[in-house]
């Protein structure tokens, strides 16, 4: 097990060799520097949920009998 001091030292300078140098890289190759991204636009409200419908009134059932009486 490493100790805490030592794992931060670790950190700390695997931050520096990898960010750092890319940064500079990065700067000299386009000549300045990016320039910052915009916020992130928040996203869009949803509409609001229409007032539920009255439940349909149920069909009337088929009569069967009429239907086969036509049919024959």
């Amino acid at each position: 097990m490493v100790g805490i001091a030592e794992y931060h030292r670790h950190v700390k300078q695997r931050i520096y060799k990898e960010d750092v140098p890319s940064k500079h890289r990065a700067n000299t190759s386009h000549g300045t520097p990016p320039p910052p991204r915009p916020p992130p636009r928040p996203p869009p409200r949803p509409p609001p949920r229409p007032p539920p419908r009255p439940p349909a009134p149920a069909p009337a059932p088929a009569r069967e009998s009429d239907a086969r009486r036509h049919h024959g």
